[in-house]
């Protein structure tokens, strides 16, 4: 049926606006700054510049297949008639086009596309092959944004607007709701990576005590930051914040190694000659528990500012 629908060819009706209703499938969210940016469009140019709406018929009235914010600014200028090509879509067609453009216009809310596919799965009885099939996406991508139906309804609305679905699929893999509060929190605070979401998601799920991240330790001076790992790792004595590094102090009992810089100039002129990570074991005192550190990295970042270790020392657990 796609190939035999051309809506450009279909005739142009001005059809009352009270007469049309949203559709409940529609993937893309009503922003009402989008909104807004019509109504003013509408009130330098008028009704005419704006190109019209699609719908299909339903009972005596109109349903929406495309054009849902042209339609609220015409609605909330109280213009009476919109200009509307019509078609007999069926619905099942009808939801897929309206995904489709949706889609090429990039418009796509993570949220209610994952609420579609999940009506097509519960409700139109159809596997995850057969969804992906008919919206032309992978089973792999249906199955990932699933998971953003995990996420609590009060902690969507703690996510910022425009997260992208990837952060949400991991969001959704937390299990615990306070977790995936603490986890936005992280996500928007630390500005994490996806990658470095997903470990933060593991570690949650697991119970594991989560690592501070450089930003988390980019306000500490490098003073605290090493003697907080000291102490973690159970090394000798406290090293100093200033002054030469005695290399022997950096061995843990375990024979691991690695490594702290006293100043911008020091890291500056060797951070080359540690782009590889070194590996360790140890155990040691961690936020009061006692844990035991299994082939940790410890890395060493850039320095941002000439007078701190802006990103000092990550343990990756």
């Amino acid at each position: 049926m796609a190939s035999k629908l051309n809506i450009d060819s279909l005739p142009i009706h001005f059809i009352p606006t009270a007469k049309i209703h949203p559709n409940r499938y529609n993937p893309s969210s009503p922003s009402p700054q989008v909104v807004e940016a019509i109504v003013k469009d509408v009130k330098r140019n008028g009704p005419h510049a704006i190109r019209p709406i699609f719908v299909r018929r339903l009972g005596r009235g109109f349903e929406l297949v495309d054009g849902e914010k042209r339609w609220r600014a015409f609605r909330r200028l109280r213009i009476g008639k919109i200009a509307s090509q019509v078609s007999t879509l069926d619905e099942d067609f009808a939801r897929s086009l309206a995904y489709r453009m949706a889609r090429e216009r990039g418009e796509i809310d993570p949220f209610r596309e994952a609420e579609l596919f999940s009506w097509e799965k519960e409700h139109g009885k159809k596997s995850l092959r057969e969804i992906a099939e008919e919206y032309n996406v992978t089973e792999v991508y249906v199955r990932s944004r699933l998971l953003i139906l995990n996420v609590a309804p009060r902690i969507r609305r703690l996510v910022p607007h425009g997260t992208s679905a990837s952060y949400l699929e991991v969001i959704g893999q937390v299990k615990d709701p306070r977790n995936q509060e603490e986890l936005v929190g992280a996500i928007e605070k630390y500005k994490l990576t996806v990658h470095e979401a997903q470990n933060r998601a593991n570690w949650l799920n697991e119970g594991r005590i989560v690592p501070r991240s450089p930003e988390e330790a980019s306000d500490d001076e490098a003073s605290k930051v090493e003697k907080d790992l000291a102490r973690g790792l159970e090394l000798v004595r406290d090293i100093p914040s200033q002054g030469p590094v005695d290399r022997e102090l950096l061995r843990d009992s375990q024979g691991g190694d690695f490594s702290f810089y006293r100043s911008d100039e020091e890291l500056i002129d060797r951070v080359q000659s540690i782009l590889s990570c070194v590996e360790f074991s140890a155990k040691g005192v961690v936020g009061g528990k006692e844990v035991v550190l299994e082939k940790a990295e410890l890395t060493v970042r850039k320095v941002l500012d000439r007078k701190r270790l802006e990103e000092a020392l990550y343990v990756y657990v």
